[in-house]
């Protein structure tokens, strides 16, 4: 079986990482750099709901969620409450959790990160965009 190559790269462990560091701004600033649980805004980072290494959904902004570290910890070290605090605070995104938690393959893995790293690359790109141009405005007054 020969393996498609991206047109990103030639190495689909490195479209991965790139992935992933793009996401992790996506999410830094959907969710407005703050813990989505607690509040707090010291050591964040994305936390996967489903797993990382499922692969179909590794990249899907609605499989992360903000955390500080010490939320991220409590998450991986009782997943159940960690899910009933996302069914209370954020009901969708525990209905998401619910749809696709269960895997179906990741036949279409490659198919999806040619289509998802584009879109994420734009996403990233707005973000820097907009924040240069907020630097730009408070550095006049």
């Amino acid at each position: 079986m020969v393996k498609r190559k991206s047109k990103y790269s030639n190495d689909w462990r490195e479209v991965e990482i790139q992935c992933d560091g793009v996401l992790s701004d996506v999410i830094m600033w959907l969710d407005g750099g703050t813990c989505q649980l607690c509040g707090g805004t010291f050591r964040m980072g994305g936390h996967h709901i489903i797993r990382r290494n499922e692969k179909r959904v590794r990249h899907d902004p609605n499989n992360l969620i903000l955390l500080c570290d010490k939320c991220h910890r409590e998450a991986h070290n009782d997943k159940d409450a960690f899910l009933e605090q996302l069914k209370e605070k954020f009901p969708r995104m525990y209905e998401w959790h619910e749809m696709n938690r269960h895997p179906d393959g990741m036949q279409f893995y490659r198919q999806y990160l040619d289509k998802v790293y584009p879109e994420l690359k734009r996403i990233q790109l707005r973000i820097r965009v907009e924040h240069e141009e907020y630097k730009e405005r408070f550095r006049r007054i």
